[in-house]
This record gives structure tokens, sequence and C-alpha cells, in this order.
């Protein structure tokens, strides 16, 4: 699979809001039904990067696994799925958004482009 670059694109642009959005989950301390609603709400979104797709789908196969352990199961989760050059520091290096943020990144990523 083709590596992204390593700089982070800017929020304001497709790209860039959709890492910020998956950034966001993956470091986000979210109840189960919080962060199933979230996933629920971008499971129908158009991915325009294939390493962010990669990411969500990993997310959503894993969204009832314990938070704490995604730092080992999601890289694992992508490897199974055949992707195992993702550069998962770009995801967990967030700091965590509280539900409000994540709910706003979320909102602004669907409405730049609708699923």
């Amino acid at each position: 699979m083709k590596s992204a670059s390593a700089s982070v694109p800017s929020a304001s642009c497709g790209l860039g809001l959709e890492q910020e959005v998956l950034r966001a989950l993956c470091v986000a301390s979210l109840p189960h039904d919080e962060r199933s609603n979230a996933v629920r709400a971008l499971s129908s979104y158009a991915w325009r990067d294939h390493e962010h797709e990669v990411v969500f789908r990993a997310i959503e196969l894993l969204r009832n696994a314990a938070r704490p352990s995604w730092r080992d199961e999601l890289p694992a989760q992508a490897a199974r799925m055949g992707f195992p050059d993702v550069d998962w520091f770009r995801y967990f290096e967030a700091a965590p958004l509280d539900r409000a943020a994540l709910i706003h990144l979320i909102t602004r990523l669907l409405v730049s482009r609708p699923g």
C-alpha cells in the first residue's frame, strides 16, 4: 500500500479533516455507546484517502474492544486486513478531544463530503 505523506494535511481540507476525525477516534475516551454512534455516523462516508478508509474499517471492526488496547489492536487488525504499513503514530499522537469536539469534527466531515 502506498504510504501517505508524513506531514499532516490542514484540517480545513478534506484529507486533513478525515485524518483529524480518525485521530480523534483513535485517542477518544468515549463510553461504548458514544463510540458506536460515532462509528455508525461515519459508516457510509466515502473516504478520500485509502489509508484513512483502512484505519476507519479497523476501528469499525474493533469498536467493541476496550479503547486502551487499541494501540495494539488497531495495527494488528489492519495487518489482518492486508494493510500492515499504516503509519499508526500519526493516529495516536493526537490530544484527546471531548465528545462535543469530536461530534463537531464528524459533522464537518460529513457535510464536506456526503457519503
